[in-house]
């Protein structure tokens, strides 16, 4: 009987370890973290969900010898099994292979089971983003690579005053995101290329309005030195990359 009963469980646990789609150091931990959020009977900081995800990211993004993401190594079923195990994680494999933060599910975690900064810092993040999973100030054309969407100049403006005033009110609280979205931007207007159209009047008006709303800006030399370039050699660094 013993025998038997043994036998029943080793032939049970092979079964289930067939069926359990393969997984990454990094998928356990961040399916850990969440399932420690989901049954929490208190407000919990989803900090560690978040930078768990973006391991989860890279994590499958690895290429090894043969060329492929691990992603792309993963066969249909056991990509769909994954996925089920990633709440707040959306799996690409089609032309595009990769992972994203799925922002609007993060953001209803965080008023389940977050704290207010939790639920402050994904709110803003589910707005920070387009429906082409960009950054709200980049834009998808015809080109290989985003344009930068000066006009309206609000955007880019409104951006950097959400996460300048986030950071203020919430010190270290995910700050290397903060700091690398808000040191982005500042490179955008230092650069004030790349437009999404081939006007140059729009990215200087946009420009001068981000230099009026933060005149104590790290990049305001760099601005107004962009600004003076644009006026007397606009042909030196044009406004539109082709």
């Amino acid at each position: 009987m013993i025998r038997r009963t043994l036998l029943t469980l080793v032939l049970t646990l092979a079964t289930v370890a067939q069926a359990a789609p393969p997984s990454l150091p990094e998928i356990d931990r961040y399916r850990g973290l969440l399932h420690f959020l989901q049954v929490s009977e208190t407000p919990q900081s989803m900090q560690p969900l978040f930078d768990a995800a973006e391991s989860v990211q890279s994590a499958v993004m690895r290429i090894d010898d043969s060329g492929y993401a691990w992603l792309e190594r993963v066969s249909d079923d056991d990509a769909v099994a994954i996925q089920a195990q990633l709440e707040g994680l959306r799996l690409h494999r089609g032309l595009d292979v990769y992972a994203e933060l799925d922002t609007a599910v993060m953001h209803d975690l965080a008023l389940q089971h977050g704290r207010p900064v939790d639920q402050a810092f994904f709110a803003g993040l589910k707005d920070a983003y387009n429906d082409q999973g960009l950054p709200v100030y980049l834009d998808l054309t015809n080109r290989a690579s985003p344009c930068v969407r000066f006009d309206p100049p609000e955007v880019l403006i409104d951006q950097y005053a959400h996460w300048q005033t986030f950071a203020q009110a919430h010190p270290g609280a995910y700050g290397k995101f903060v700091g690398q979205w808000l040191s982005d931007i500042e490179d955008v207007m230092a650069q004030g290329t790349c437009t999404c159209t081939q006007e140059q009047a729009p990215v200087e008006a946009a420009l001068h309005a981000f230099v009026a709303a933060f005149p104590k800006t790290l990049v305001r030399a760099d601005i107004q030195a962009r600004l003076q370039q644009l006026k007397n050699q606009p042909y030196e660094k044009p406004v539109w990359c082709r």
